[in-house]
């Protein structure tokens, strides 16, 4: 308790992020990349409580989840930014939760669902590319966001790949999505994407309440090593896209090394252009390009998106 208090009372930022349980280097990122005081309240948002929300299948069901989990004895509200969102007031063992096995709700942070909803929302109909598809829980957000859409999804990992297919098939989907395993850079899309969502391998900073372990695997350097595969990946999906279709860009990242600066560089080197954004969740910080949401309340995480536009009649 006694060295508890002296950090408290110590304002350098090694004490700081000692005090909040922040590798030190993350902590000099997020002072050099957003100024001492929003650095410093990022640390703090380590200590933040987190809980769970819940992507109900259609938001004309909420109602009808929301009373399963409350006479299941869960104490839940609905969200006041996602209208198929619900919030718990802890975490939770998904198989457990009433719905869960139907395909009527599914664990995902309302950041995570707003970046499915602007790649949703950016295709109004036709076919869409989730170039890091992972386990399929944005595909499935994608594509219940907007029924006018098919989808293809890649991921470099065959398990993930298999628990996606399991995912879509727990939602009713897989009529209208098709996952493949690959590497990303070498796939070619069965049909020519009218958008691509790169929902990007990333250092996972805007996720490290929920995930406390991944700070101490990670080191500064690794940092240079996601960047580079990200823009790979970026470049790749603005080489890829119809003309005037548009790629989402998303990180769960903190870190400008794995956000502005890499669609910094990639649209120097392509005919890609900002879009403004319209999501469903309140930006803390404008960034040039894109913006980042910070893990603000127990139900969402960080994250970085931004939307390019390829325009029409000029050569990739």
């Amino acid at each position: 308790p006694a060295r508890l208090e002296q950090l408290g009372n110590d304002r350098s930022l090694e004490a700081r992020s000692l005090l909040f349980g922040v590798p030190l280097w993350a902590a000099r990122l997020f002072t050099r990349d957003y100024g001492s005081e929003t650095g410093d309240a990022l640390l703090k948002t380590q200590q933040s409580p987190v809980a769970l929300a819940l992507r109900v299948s259609r938001s004309d069901l909420r109602e009808r989840v929301l009373a399963s989990l409350g006479a299941s004895g869960w104490n839940a509200s609905p969200s006041d930014l996602l209208s198929e969102s619900i919030r718990l007031e802890t975490t939770a063992l998904p198989p457990c939760l009433p719905g869960y096995d139907a395909g009527l709700v599914t664990p995902q942070s309302e950041t995570s669902m707003s970046v499915a909803h602007e790649a949703a929302a950016s295709c109004p109909e036709g076919r869409i590319l989730d170039m890091c598809a992972g386990r399929a829980v944005k595909s499935g957000a994608v594509l219940q966001a907007n029924v006018r859409l098919t989808l293809e999804g890649w991921d470099l990992s065959k398990p993930r790949v298999l628990a996606g297919m399991k995912e879509l098939t727990r939602l009713n989907l897989t009529g209208r999505a098709k996952l493949r395993t690959g590497d990303a850079l070498e796939l070619v899309p069965e049909e020519a994407p009218d958008a691509i969502l790169v929902d990007a391998p990333c250092s996972g900073s805007g996720t490290w309440r929920r995930h406390p372990e991944a700070k101490w695997r990670l080191s500064e350097s690794d940092l240079a090593s996601n960047s580079a595969l990200q823009r790979r990946l970026l470049d790749r999906a603005c080489r890829l896209v119809k003309p005037g279709g548009t790629v989402i860009y998303s990180t769960c990242s903190l870190f400008a090394a794995e956000t502005e600066a890499v669609v910094s560089q990639v649209i120097e080197e392509t005919p890609m252009t900002v879009e403004p954004l319209s999501p469903s969740f309140k930006f803390d910080s404008l960034r040039s390009p894109g913006a980042v949401a910070f893990p603000s309340t127990p139900w969402n995480d960080g994250f970085y998106l931004v939307k390019l536009r390829h325009p029409l009649g000029k050569e990739r």
